[in-house]
């Protein structure tokens, strides 16, 4: 997969170094520090000179700068000079990963995890709905939900398998349908502790 970085700091660095070397992927990075950019493509990493000659290069996005503002500079910005295929390749890494089917047109592009949750707990719970939040948590989850605001429950994550958090058989009775929808959207957005064979189960 043709994957671009943005921002080829420590950790920018070596995960781009890491996706060539592990995964095999064809990176390509840029940096508004030609410095670090420079020593980033020592490790076979191609470089971009511009976010807009970035956007046209590669498929997938990996974004790793210092404030929100910049995140959605950045975002921004891919999102306005990205090749069509860019989403093509999201829905298909998706459903090759994961088994699900999403229609390209659904993604929307976001500058970080944390305004995607508090988006999410606005758009995908009802303003009378029911959230059940896993514990435990990244904190941002259980936030978002007070601050949309959406009444919730919570629920204790037991281990399974010795690895694999799984839902206590106490809180599987107190599951709703809506709530069980909010839950299984989270897990497909990042929250990949929770997985759907879990959700299949509950």
């Amino acid at each position: 997969m043709k994957v671009g970085v943005v921002g080829v700091g420590e950790m920018g660095a070596a995960m781009a170094g890491h996706l060539v070397a592990k995964g095999g992927h064809q990176v390509t990075a840029f940096d508004i520090d030609a410095k670090r950019l420079a020593a980033a493509c020592r490790n076979g990493i191609g470089a971009a000179s511009s976010l807009e000659d970035l956007a046209k290069k590669a498929e997938l996005f990996v974004v790793i700068v210092s404030t929100d503002e910049q995140s959605a500079e950045v975002t921004d910005a891919l999102s306005r000079h990205a090749a069509d295929n860019a989403l093509i390749a999201i829905a298909e890494r998706m459903a090759r990963l994961y088994r699900w089917r999403i229609d390209p047109g659904w993604i929307v592009f976001l500058p970080g995890v944390v305004p995607g949750l508090h988006l999410a707990a606005r758009s995908l719970v009802p303003p009378g709905g029911h959230a059940l939040i896993p514990r435990p948590v990244y904190h941002h989850f259980k936030r978002a939900v007070e601050l949309a605001p959406r009444p919730f429950a919570e629920i204790p994550l037991v281990l399974a398998s010795g690895f694999m958090p799984s839902v206590s058989s106490a809180s599987r009775t107190r599951a709703r349908g809506s709530a069980l929808r909010f839950l299984s959207a989270w897990a497909a957005a990042g929250a990949r502790t929770i997985s759907w064979r879990i959700l299949a189960r509950i």
